[in-house]
């Protein structure tokens, strides 16, 4: 496994702050991918982020030197919880593949929003979509808990 979730990022972070801090902490070209989204609602991140890492070694190394993070260089209580991303999204191919039709990666959408390509280190061009992008809906990216579905499907 070499692709990790990292949970209670700073809402106030951007892509480029989390890359800037990895980097910093010793992890410059040790990831590929790194995918922070966005509540396209409030433009806000929403406090998570996905990280590729090269190896599995890498990997473990990330997972421990992020667990318990708190010095994000911005006044936040937040503490860093790392974890595995899903089965179906481990690795950078699979991480591609699941972006590159994605309508996070529409001309719409900031630069900054869309998930990043990385070779050792530098921002690389990201592999071209195979089907047709829509650009996202308002609420594109945010969960909701079923019984907040059900009350809104019960309103409408």
């Amino acid at each position: 496994r070499t692709t990790v979730m990292m949970r209670n990022v700073p809402q106030s972070y951007t892509r480029d702050q989390l890359r800037a801090l990895l980097d910093a902490e010793g992890f410059f070209g040790r990831f590929d991918f790194l995918y922070l989204p966005v509540d396209f609602a409030t433009a806000a991140m929403q406090g998570y982020a996905f990280v590729n890492l090269r190896t599995p070694a890498d990997a473990r190394r990330f997972r421990a030197h992020f667990a318990g993070f708190r010095q994000w260089g911005v006044r936040t209580g937040k503490v860093c919880n790392v974890s595995w991303a899903s089965q179906g999204q481990q690795g950078l191919e699979a991480n591609i593949e699941r972006f590159r039709n994605s309508s996070v990666m529409h001309k719409s959408v900031a630069e900054e929003f869309k998930p990043q390509l990385l070779i050792a280190g530098v921002p690389a061009k990201f592999p071209k979509k195979t089907k047709r992008l829509w650009p996202p809906h308002e609420s594109f990216g945010i969960v909701r808990s079923s019984a907040a579905s059900a009350s809104a499907g019960a309103a409408a």
